[in-house]
């Protein structure tokens, strides 16, 4: 009986639950591995996309210009890629970041002074212009129309927030009614800013009423304020 219980001992002694030193190692720098991998094709797919989308943005911009018979001048900001265009005679002032391209159309390309009727110029421009960002829909998640204006105050619509909300609904509607963008199936918004976000304003700056005044301090800067911008987001494009 005392053999055979020291049998058992010796057999459960030899028995080693734990891998060894040699095989833990090798499968964690497998695992290491596999996630190094998936990275650099997360990675390099991300690079894709966001070089599809940089494409499909200056292919807008090329279009419209081409529509219109008119030039586009382009800055590089880094590398071989453009940032900033304007297309010219038009009035159109285009951005590029990332996924999201911002359109500005300068205050006497859409509307006359103190008006929200888009005039006949800026049914033209507009048409163009949406027909394009129409033809690319599938690419764009949404749209987004920004009404600003300076700090003249208007003298027929009560406010300037009032106004520029006026003109962002006018193109909100003539992208929906004669474009025929659809904003049951496309998200996209109307809104203002009134005379509170400046073209000399950005992101996260500290901002009060004397900066305000500053980026109205002449009839130039007052005129890059009145403005609508058209934002486009675009989808992850693989």
């Amino acid at each position: 009986m005392e053999y055979n219980s020291l049998n058992s001992y010796n057999e459960d002694e030899d028995f080693n639950f734990w891998p060894s030193f040699a095989d833990l190692m090798l499968s964690i720098v497998l695992i290491l591995v596999l996630i190094m991998f998936t990275s650099i094709v997360y990675i390099s797919q991300g690079k894709l996309n966001l070089s599809q989308v940089t494409k499909k943005q200056m292919e807008v911009i090329h279009d419209i210009a081409a529509v219109s018979g008119v030039d586009v001048q382009c800055k590089r900001q880094l590398g071989d890629e453009y940032n900033e265009c304007v297309i010219e005679e038009q009035g159109i002032a285009v951005k590029n970041e990332l996924t999201l391209q911002r359109f500005t159309f300068s205050d006497n390309i859409l509307f006359y002074s103190d008006s929200y009727e888009i005039n006949e110029k800026g049914k033209l421009v507009l048409s163009k212009v949406g027909n394009e960002f129409k033809k690319r829909i599938k690419y764009i998640g949404e749209i987004q129309i920004q009404g600003h204006a300076d700090t003249d105050n208007t003298t027929i619509h009560g406010t300037n927030m009032k106004l520029a909300a006026l003109r962002s609904i006018a193109v909100f509607e003539f992208l929906r009614d004669n474009v025929g963008i659809d904003p049951v199936r496309q998200f996209m918004s109307a809104t203002s800013f009134g005379e509170y976000m400046p073209a000399c304003r950005k992101p996260g700056d500290s901002f009060d009423l004397k900066r305000l005044k500053e980026c109205n301090k002449n009839n130039e800067d007052k005129r890059k304020n009145r403005r609508i911008e058209i934002l486009l987001f675009y989808k992850n494009i693989s």
